[in-house]
């Protein structure tokens, strides 16, 4: 262990008491720069793959409003089926909504980069 430090422990006994602590502050500042800059990288790397995230449940809340009209007439038509007429005005008010929905969710889509295979699932799901 001795002869792994001689080198340094040598370079040490030669300096003056000043010179010391300017090389003991430049190896600190390297060690410091070295751990701010990995971690720097690493909190933007974080905080790109968090704006994407952002970004997807930015484009899903409307799709997830379209499912919810889209239950809710379903409910009504079931409504009607067993016998219920008053919800056929209801019926047609929710209908204008999931087409306005729709129209909602196909220009949010259009102004979004989106994978092409979630492209396809939209134009399936809405169609």
């Amino acid at each position: 262990m001795h002869t792994l430090f001689a080198p340094a422990v040598s370079l040490m006994q030669r300096l003056r008491f000043p010179a010391k602590f300017i090389l003991i502050g430049l190896v600190v500042s390297v060690a410091v720069a070295y751990f701010v800059v990995v971690n720097s990288i690493s909190l933007g790397k974080t905080i790109g793959q968090s704006r994407l995230e952002l970004a997807g449940v930015e484009t899903i809340k409307p799709v997830l409003r379209l499912v919810q009209l889209v239950q809710q007439h379903r409910d009504m038509v079931s409504g009607v089926l067993a016998g219920n007429d008053d919800m056929r005005d209801g019926i047609k008010k929710k209908a204008v909504e999931i087409s306005e929905a729709i129209r909602r969710t196909d220009a949010l889509l259009a102004g979004r980069t989106i994978a092409t295979r979630q492209m396809e699932a939209w134009k399936i799901l809405r169609n």
